[in-house]
Order: structure tokens, then C-alpha cells, then sequence
């Protein structure tokens, strides 16, 4: 079924068509619809009634459905269900917000017997809402129903009245297949996940976790990815979420819940996924070498796994849970399958692994997450297109049509241009944002760099507090692009002046190596913005060069914005260049499609093969840490050297620069 579609009842034939139209429907609208049984959080039993089911879509009354007809039974599903999202409310604190079910449960609910009678017309007429209020809670409910618990102090129960607030307080639900992976069981031992940055792989494998946790309180589960800081950061979210999930156990680490990078050191089998299983199966845990890379690491366990007999039914792990999948070899995966009783479930970026030449053909995702949630459509379009030179004569990198469709791209050839035209799907996080308000904006520079690039980022932000008065120093990132000691001057010079003419202080964000605090503008270069996101961004760069690292970090930079990115670049030796680069803008501005010329084939082989011997997708952490991870430096000193080599090498720096100052600094 469509990933507009998300549904756990098992349809009859009587209700089949009408499930079908409803699909169409949904896809045509670009609609998310869940219909279900009962809540998908919080309830353990099954209802009496095996007959009854509820269709849920944002923005439209829940419709409370029978094959039978027998409306008391009906009524009584009804009330069950009502009763339980009640009970789900109050649980996660929403009740204060949207009140008891008595107070919604008329206003916002319909029954409709005889469900093998019912067609689409007759669903959308007993499921409209007209009132915004009564929309946005009925957005509340399915967010409860389905699990998609937002935090209602932050999205608040008010129509919110300006872009802004939109975005702020807009109510994150899981689409078709985001929920599919976190709550049905596909019966097999190796679940693969894919999808753009900004997808929520990583959110999803929390809400994994933390099914598979409450499920069973005698589990043993591993989460881990690749290197010791990321290990670090999500071992940290891991309590918060349970926390926010209201999950009662406690979390007992390193009993039932391991989370660590993957390596780890021989004879200690807790500081990493690698080295528990070969303590769990007493064989070498092998060190880091020249001679001895992760790949060959795995490969030798293996090895002295087979020929000690298998594992002989003892497992590890009964799950396991692996982040960021691009960076690990495939005999790693194997291992932990080995290793596994039940399932693995493996999150990757395929934006990252689509050029990998380790990328495994044979395996294909379960899931592959094309929607991205972070960012407006059009600025992802905007943002790849200029990444891969789409809007030049001459590429830098080209998709086949089984990785647009990957990235989440509708292509179809123009039959009288043989132009590409590539769009993508609207999401719901962008429907209610004016129209007139355009995702980004490229301002050409005139006149001296750094002295222009001040003066218009503090344009920018004016322009940013004009439009929106409620806006605060926490939803604007500056993020510099370039390498150099200029980026430094011109940080300092803006470090002074954004305080004095806008009333903002500043977080240089590369010297402070924190998020910003309450009242803080972020301010840093490519290397400190992993993982961050802002309503607003301001991405500055004194060129247009044509490396791949370059384009990466513009794309980077310039899709960490929920609203607007203000992209600016000086006029100069790119100038037909950037006036191509401009009106392909101005055309996804206005018609939200990309127009591109396909180079011919032997190009698209000659690009292929260029970006897999030259290009990196990594940003400069992910690099400077699988480096470090690579040298067997003790995790107590990778912070250290990580910063070391951020204040020592250009955002840029090849992978050879890097590892020839991460051998250098941990030799001293």
C-alpha cells in the first residue's frame, strides 16, 4: 500500500474497494491516513470487536467503522477507543491542553456502520472538519493514536499565526512507512532503513528501541555506529527519550541495553558492539593496525567463530540496532546477524552510500525514506541540484533513476527538450507556509568581500525580524563555508558588530564548540553544524568551487533550515555561472520542478567514477573521527584531537590531510 497509507487490521474483501479509493485519494492529495484497530501506544489487549476499525487522517474527524451491523457494537469500539486516547492524553500530558474526551469526542469523531457500503465521497463528507481549532486538535489525537507524541507545551493546542510559528509549533506526525518500521513486526532478521539526512532515521531507531525495550523486560539490545562521539551523543538521548516516552523501567546499561561505538578494545567487552561479541564468544577481539582495518577486524572473528562450531544457539544480543550503516563494512553486518537472536535493524543515508564503492547491491532496503522533514522541498532541490552541478553545462555528479526515485524525486523526460524534470512530493510541514514566501534567496555580493558579507548578513537579519517579530537569536545559524583565516576575521568582526546593530550576542560556535544558549545567535564554520537546525540560515561563501568537499558543504549549510536560506556568494570569475544557477532557482521557485539536460552516457560514467575516486560525502568530523577510531586513540583523548584538527585544517581538507595530522598528533 502507499506510504500515504499506514494500516494494522487485516482488510476483508467487503471493505477492500473502498480501502483502495481511499488510497488514491490520500496519494493524489498527498495525504497521510492511518487506519487501525486501536491505538498503536499504550494498549496491550485487543478489543472485543474484530469487525470495527478506525480511519485517522490530520485535519479531519476520526471515523469510527463497522462490517457489522450492530451499532451497539460499534458505539461501544467507539467509546473503547476514545476512552484509550483519553488514558494516552493524560499520560503524556496533553489532557491540560485539549481537555477531556467528553469535550472532543462529539465534535471530533464520526461512526459509520456498514462499512462494505461506503464510499469515498460518503468518508470525506462524515470526516470534514471546517474550523482550524477543531483541525489542529484532531492533528493532537492522531499524534496520540499513532505514537507521534509531540511535546505540547512546545506545539501548543492555538492556531499558530505566522510562518514562524508554523514551523516552530507544527505538529510532527510519522508518515506510512516511518510508522510501518517502528511498529510492525516483518518476522525477519536483517530490517534495513534508508533516507536522506533530515528523514529522522535516528529518531525512528529511538522509537524502536524503545518498543522493543518495553516489550520484553529480559531483552538484551545493542545500539551502536561508527564512531565514539556519535556513540556518545546518542547514549545520552537514549534517557531523555525515555523519559519524554514516559517508558517506566529503568534503563540497566550494559545489562540490558548496550550503547556504544563499534570497535571497542579487547577485554572489555562494554566499550564497543565489536568487542562484546567476541567476548560473548571468547575469540580475538583484534586492535586497530596499520595492517588491521575494521573490515579485516571482522572478518578474522568470523573466521574463529566458524571454526569454533557457530554460535551453538548462544546469542549476544537479542536485537540489534545500527546507525549511520554507510560507514561499516558488510562483514560487520554479518557478525552481528550471527551474533543476534531475533533482529538487526540497519539506519543508513543513501544520499552518502548511493556513490559508495563498497554500496552492496543485493542489499535493498525494507524502507527507504524519500520524504525530508527538516527541509522544504525546494530548498532540497535547490540545495542538490547545486551540489551536483545540475544547474551547469558540466556535471559534477549524476543519479540514475533508481537513486532519484531513492532521494525522493518524481522524474519524467520532457518529449520535446529531452530535459529531465525532477519534483518532489510536498510535505505536510510546509502545506500551511505562504505561498509568497520563497525557501531561498541568492544574494550576489559587489564590491569588498568581507565588508559586503557583514553588511548583508546584517541586512538579512533585519529583513528576518521585519517579516517576523517574534523571532528570536536562537532561529538564525550563520554558517561560513570557506577555509582560512579570513572566516575567523570576518566571525570576529560579526561577533562585534551583530551585538551592536541588532541587539543579538554571538556564539562562534568553532571556539565554544556548544550549541547556542537561550538569547544566542550560532555562528561557526561547516565543522559544528552536524546535526543542527535552524528557521533561518544565512550561508556564506567568497566562491563557487567546483570540489566536491565545496558542494557538499553548501549542501550541508544550506539545507539546515526549516524556512528561509539566505545563500550568499560575490559576483566575479563564476558569474555565468551563477546566472545559471539563479534562474534555475527562480524556476524551482516559481513551478517547484528542476528542469536539468542529462549529459550523455559515457559522461555519466566518466562523472560516476570521477565522484567515487574523489569525492567524500562525509563532513570533516565524520572523517577526522573514523581516523582517529582507525588509529586506536583512547576515547578519553578524541575530543581533544578532534578540535586540534578542526582549528589546524580547513573545512576542506582532503582525507589524506586529515589522516596525515591525526598520525602526526597522536604519535606526540
Amino acid at each position: 500500500m502507499s506510504s500515504y497509507i499506514f494500516s494494522s487490521i487485516e482488510a476483508s474483501a467487503e471493505i477492500e474497494g473502498f480501502l483502495h479509493e481511499l488510497a488514491d485519494w490520500c496519494a493524489e492529495k498527498f495525504v497521510q491516513c492511518y487506519i487501525i484497530d486501536k491505538p498503536l501506544i499504550e494498549v496491550k489487549g485487543n478489543y472485543e470487536s474484530d469487525k470495527c476499525f478506525a480511519i485517522l487522517i490530520p485535519k479531519r474527524k476520526i471515523v469510527f467503522a463497522s462490517c457489522s451491523t450492530d451499532e451497539n457494537t460499534l458505539s461501544e469500539y467507539a467509546d473503547d477507543f476514545v476512552e484509550d486516547i483519553g488514558y494516552i492524553s493524560t499520560k503524556f500530558n496533553y489532557k491540560e491542553k485539549i481537555g477531556r474526551p467528553k469535550r472532543w469526542q462529539n465534535i471530533l469523531t464520526s461512526q459509520k456502520p456498514n462499512a462494505e457500503n461506503l464510499s469515498i465521497a460518503e468518508y470525506l463528507e462524515a470526516s470534514e472538519l471546517d474550523n482550524p481549532e477543531e483541525q489542529r486538535l484532531s492533528e493532537l489525537l492522531v499524534s496520540l493514536a499513532t505514537g507521534s507524541i509531540n511535546d505540547i507545551e512546545r506545539v501548543g493546542v492555538e492556531v499558530p499565526e505566522n510562518d514562524l510559528d508554523r514551523i516552530k509549533r507544527n505538529i510532527l506526525l510519522f508518515d506510512g512507512d516511518q510508522t510501518r518500521f517502528v511498529y510492525q513486526d516483518l518476522k525477519q532478521k536483517e530490517v534495513r532503513i534508508q533516507g536522506l539526512s533530515g528523514t529522522g532515521k535516528t529518531e525512528l531507531l529511538l522509537h524502536k528501541l524503545k518498543e522493543l525495550y518495553v516489550a520484553d523486560d529480559s531483552s538484551k539490545i545493542a545500539v551502536t555506529c561508527h564512531n565514539k562521539i556519535l556513540a556518545a551523543n546518542l547514549r545520552a538521548r537514549i534517557p531523555k527519550f525515555f523519559n519524554f516516552m514516559k517508558v517506566e523501567q529503568q534503563i540497566e546499561w550494559n545489562q540490558r541495553l548496550l550503547c556504544v561505538h563499534a570497535w571497542g578494545s579487547s577485554g572489555q567487552p562494554y566499550s564497543g558492539a565489536y568487542a562484546a561479541i567476541c567476548s560473548a564468544y571468547d575469540i580475538p577481539c583484534h586492535p586497530w593496525s596499520r595492517s588491521m582495518d575494521f573490515d579485516r577486524a571482522c572478518s578474522l572473528s568470523l573466521e574463529a567463530l566458524k571454526a569454533k562450531g557457530g554460535t551453538d544457539g548462544v546469542y549476544a544480543f537479542d536485537y540489534m540496532l545500527i546507525d549511520e550503516s554507510q560507514d561499516f563494512p558488510e562483514s560487520f553486518f554479518v557478525l552481528c546477524e550471527l551474533a543476534t537472536k531475533n533482529s538487526l535493524f540497519i539506519a543508513g543515508d543513501i544520499f552518502q552510500s548511493i556513490f559508495d564503492e563498497r554500496k552492496n547491491a543485493g542489499a535493498k532496503a525494507e524502507f527507504t525514506l524519500s520524504k525530508c522533514y527538516r527541509t522544504a522541498p525546494t530548498t532540497l532541490m535547490f540545495a542538490q541540484a547545486l551540489a551536483m552541478g545540475y544547474f551547469e553545462d558540466r556535471k559534477l555528479n549524476w543519479l540514475d533513476n533508481d537513486d532519484l526515485d531513492a532521494c525522493g524525486y518524481q522524474n519524467h523526460t520532457d518529449p520535446h527538450t529531452g530535459e529531465l524534470i525532477l519534483k518532489r512530493e510536498p510535505i505536510s510541514r510546509f502545506e500551511d507556509i505562504s505561498q509568497e514566501s520563497r525557501s531561498v534567496d541568492l544574494i550576489r555580493l559587489n564590491g569588498e568581500y568581507r565588508q559586503q558579507s557583514c553588511l548583508q548578513i546584517i541586512e538579512c537579519i533585519r529583513d528576518i525580524k521585519r517579516q517576523y517579530p517574534n523571532v528570536t537569536a536562537n532561529d538564525v545559524g550563520i554558517i561560513m563555508i570557506d577555509k582560512g583565516k579570513a572566516i575567523y576575521e570576518m566571525s570576529d568582526m560579526l561577533a562585534q558588530i551583530i551585538p551592536r546593530e541588532v541587539g543579538w550576542p554571538v556564539n562562534k560556535a568553532y571556539e565554544s564548540g556548544n550549541p547556542s544558549k537561550d538569547g544566542e545567535l550560532f555562528l561557526s564554520n561547516t565543522n559544528h553544524v552536524k546535526g543542527l537546525e535552524f528557521p533561518f540560515v544565512i550561508c556564506v561563501t567568497s566562491h563557487l568551487s567546483e570540489s566536491f568537499n565545496h558542494r557538499n558543504a553548501l549542501y550541508m549549510a544550506i539545507t539546515r533550515s526549516f524556512l528561509k536560506t539566505y545563500f550568499l556568494v560575490p559576483n566575479g570569475a563564476m558569474n555565468q555561472t551563477l546566472d545559471r544557477i539563479q534562474e534555475g532557482l527562480e524556476k524551482i521557485s516559481e513551478s517547484g520542478v528542476l528542469r536539468v539536460m542529462p549529459p550523455p552516457a559515457e559522461e555519466q560514467d566518466r562523472i560516476r567514477a570521477s565522484v567515487k575516486w574523489h569525492g567524500r560525502l562525509k563532513s570533516f568530523d565524520d572523517l577526522a573521527l573514523d581516523i582517529l577510531t582507525e588509529l586506536g586513540t583512547p576515547e578519553s583523548q578524541v575530543a581533544r584531537y578532534l578540535n586540534a584538527m578542526k582549528s589546524l585544517l580547513d573545512p576542506d581538507a582532503s582525507k589524506v590531510e586529515i589522516h596525515k595530522l591525526a598520525r602526526k598528533l597522536t604519535s606526540e
